[in-house]
């Protein structure tokens, strides 16, 4: 449960952020470039602090993870992970991203609009969807383990 007693919502999607990492498999050269792996954080809210603050000191496949606040969901080249807050960026950010790049949002139906993994509150606790079809378009597998942790997958 998110408040008070526990840890705050940005605090629990954070932690999501760098264990989505852990479960999707990236196409050869989506990893093989650049020496970090790169969650990109577009549009306002606290996130990228409490990113920071989990994935510091920490690695992905051996490379150390970065987080990097765009202004723009079409500069996410080099993004592993892009994490659209906002409503105008998940809709530029499922339009336009590139290959390669799991695509997060926190917006009404952006699962199902072709995102591929969207935050939603389900009883007070933050849950997440996938759309299995929009990762493997983009060249990404998601783990079975992942898969059957979402409250809802869409094929």
């Amino acid at each position: 449960m998110l408040g008070a007693s526990g840890p705050g919502e940005y605090q629990v999607k954070a932690a999501f952020l760098f264990n989505f990492a852990k479960f999707v498999e990236w196409p050869g050269g989506a990893m093989a470039s650049g020496r970090e792996f790169s969650i990109c954080v577009v549009g306002d809210g606290d996130v990228s602090e409490e990113l920071e603050a989990v994935v510091t000191g920490r690695d992905i496949d051996g490379k150390p993870v970065a987080v990097r606040t765009l202004s723009d969901p079409t500069a996410g080249a080099g993004c592993q992970i892009l994490f659209a807050i906002d409503d105008a960026a998940a809709a530029e950010a499922r339009d336009s991203s590139p290959p390669g790049t799991l695509t997060v949002g926190q917006s009404q139906g952006f699962a199902r609009q072709g995102g591929m993994i969207n935050f939603i509150l389900v009883d007070k606790k933050v849950r997440f969807e996938v759309n299995k079809r929009s990762a493997e378009t983009a060249g990404l597998s998601i783990s079975s383990h992942l898969l059957k942790l979402a409250h809802d997958v869409y094929e």
